[in-house]
């Protein structure tokens, strides 16, 4: 499998799908206006709310939530005060080691299930897949990684099995 950037380091953005690059521009934006030199895994996280499938929104639902209210609280809990503007853009020289390794964790579990191009929902079980900055973030809350992954998971299978599993 080809790597998830191209030679001289942009992202490959044909390994996204439409709905996926727009999350990662969201992302991109997010971490130029949360005032950060690099594109992190909360700034992806932010993309990932800024521009939520149905899948997504049922996950928000089953936190209590809405993805417009999650990325309000990460966009406080990531701006950084009295830094300069720096535009981020999708290329690799302009993402954490954490966020490279997100994205070809994420390309590596689409590519593993069969797409050919990374979606958002492959992202955002690339951000829940350990106990990084993202999950952390929900431990106050009383959310650990592996409740948030669970929580993914039912909101994968659509809303009518994960109203089965919810106790009356």
């Amino acid at each position: 499998m080809n790597d998830i950037f191209l030679p001289g380091g942009p992202l490959d953005e044909r390994r996204f799908s439409p709905a996926a690059w727009a999350m990662l521009q969201c992302a991109s934006q997010d971490a130029t206006e949360t005032r950060w030199e690099t594109l992190r895994s909360p700034h992806v996280f932010m993309g990932v709310m800024a521009a939520p499938d149905e899948t997504v929104a049922r996950w928000c639902e089953a936190l209590d939530s809405t993805p417009e209210a999650i990325r309000r609280q990460f966009v406080r809990l990531f701006t950084e005060t009295g830094a300069a503007h720096t535009r981020v853009r999708l290329h690799r020289e302009f993402c954490s080691t954490n966020t490279i390794k997100l994205f070809r964790a994420a390309a590596r579990q689409a590519a593993e299930i069969g797409h050919l191009i990374v979606r958002p929902l492959d992202v955002l079980r690339a951000l829940l897949s350990d106990d990084g900055c993202v999950a952390a973030c929900f431990r106050e809350s009383g959310y650990t990684a592996s409740g948030l992954r669970v929580l993914l998971r039912g909101a994968e299978a659509g809303p009518a099995e994960q109203s089965a599993s919810q106790p009356a």
